[in-house]
């Protein structure tokens, strides 16, 4: 399968219509399965800069509806551009012509994004074609950017595949906590896996730490890895 998280910005309607909604907090996640396909869609409730961040740095790719000229589009903006996001698809509006989006994406990573109109269809199709460098023969590291705890299961966290391959019972390192844990279980779209590749959105049953260290922008990376470093 192909794994694709997506952020959506500056259109509170467009997750719904792409995709199943799941979890919600002040970023909720619109899930969809089509074909040989898996989107993952992120959309901050509200446009703080703290949603934004968690969101931008977890995504493979954009749509960003050009409303109009705001503070909150511009920020938007850079934060994409400053992370690199060069795949995207720049929604026009009224308010915003091709013409006038590429005067505001020129010589940012957004100049490469497809423009086109708001048709949730269209806007499938074109992700469909997006094909984002997966670092597969890196050590593993996870993003996590929700957590919870499960009666007979234990902690859970929720989150991406950034790179590497995710295996059950690997033993990481939890970030900034600095405490072993071990993957005791793994779900991709609700489905049991023995592993989870880069690009993929996980849900991992955790051992080893409490829900209290296991919070939103936590960092699961190998021991390997971690050691090296610290030399």
């Amino acid at each position: 399968m192909k794994h694709l998280t997506v952020g959506v910005f500056h259109d509170d309607t467009i997750g719904r219509e792409l995709g199943k909604k799941g979890t919600e907090s002040d970023i909720v996640m619109f899930n969809r399965k089509m074909d040989e396909h898996i989107f993952t869609f992120m959309c901050p409730v509200e446009d703080k800069l703290s949603a934004k961040s968690q969101i931008i740095s977890s995504i493979d790719a954009a749509i960003v509806a050009f409303t109009g000229t705001t503070r909150e589009l511009g920020e938007t903006v850079v934060m994409l551009d400053s992370l690199g996001i060069s795949d995207g698809i720049a929604v026009t509006s009224l308010y915003a012509t091709p013409d006038q989006i590429a005067a505001v994406t020129k010589d940012t990573s957004l100049e490469s994004f497809i423009v086109g109109k708001r048709d949730p269809i269209k806007i499938l199709e074109v992700l469909k074609g997006f094909n984002p460098e997966r670092g597969t023969n890196f050590s593993p590291t996870v993003v996590v950017d929700h957590s919870f705890s499960v009666r007979g299961v234990g902690e859970v966290i929720l989150g991406f595949v950034k790179k590497g391959i995710v295996r059950k019972y690997d033993k990481l390192t939890l970030l900034p906590a600095n405490k072993e844990v071990m993957v005791r279980s793994i779900q991709i779209q609700d489905e049991n896996h023995e592993q989870a590749e880069a690009g993929s959105r996980v849900g991992l049953a955790m051992k080893g730490a409490p829900i209290e260290d296991l919070k939103r922008g936590s960092v699961l990376c190998a021991l390997t890895a971690l050691r090296q470093v610290q030399r």
